[in-house]
């Protein structure tokens, strides 16, 4: 199960392809709602229920995010690689 601070999604893809289903989307749902997961069958060929899929993870996580606890330590995407690496502590980078 879920914890409450996380947000999980099942994303039941190759909607596109109803023919060749493997698990029934009436058994998905069920897991998915058993263990407190968002759920949706998605389509990557034809986008069917993507981005609807990540807009509500993206309204879910400030909400389990400030209860959670403690902040997490913040990672600079705009340092470069070397910078957060053996470099950083004094070690060689890249030969």
């Amino acid at each position: 199960m879920a914890e409450t601070s996380m947000v999980i999604a099942l994303a039941g893809n190759k909607s596109d392809l109803e023919s060749r289903r493997q698990v029934d989307s009436d058994e998905a749902a069920l897991y998915a709602r058993q263990e407190k997961l968002l759920y949706a069958e998605t389509s990557a060929k034809t986008a069917a229920n993507v981005e609807e899929l990540f807009r509500e993870i993206a309204t879910r996580v400030p909400a389990a995010t400030l209860s959670s606890g403690p902040p997490r330590r913040e990672i600079n995407l705009d340092r470069p690689a070397a910078a957060t690496s053996g470099a950083a502590a004094g070690g060689k980078c890249c030969g």
